[in-house]
């Protein structure tokens, strides 16, 4: 998929990656002063671990630019994160704890996937 159609879908997901961004984190092992740190570093953002409280929390939106970002900090493809988003998106009806619980499963087989084939 090309930039614009991964973008396209992102705008369609913006419900779900607060969630999805805070499974990321929690997958790559970081705290959230670790992530705002490693966001800070490697990418020049400006951010505390309240705001990444708040994205995960979804009281800020990030761009999707911002969320590649957070992708690539977490060793996830895009891709990949934006289907685990669909997937939530699909079982919406279920409990928060097990969404989460799974989409955790979801990033992490991502991150070992994508550590597997070196991308």
């Amino acid at each position: 998929m090309n930039g614009k159609e991964l973008e396209t879908i992102f705008n369609q997901l913006t419900d779900y990656i607060s969630s999805v961004s805070m499974v990321l984190r929690v997958a790559s092992k970081n705290s959230r002063k670790e992530f705002s740190q490693l966001l800070n570093e490697k990418f020049q953002w400006q951010v505390s671990a309240r705001v990444i409280s708040d994205i995960e929390m979804g009281r800020q939106k990030i761009s999707f630019a911002q969320f590649k970002s957070i992708c690539e900090a977490t060793g996830c493809r895009v891709e990949g994160a934006l289907e685990v988003a669909a997937l939530a998106k699909q079982k919406e009806a279920r409990p928060k704890k097990e969404l989460l619980k799974e989409t955790l499963r979801e990033c992490e087989y991502q991150i070992w996937k994508t550590q597997q084939c070196g991308d």
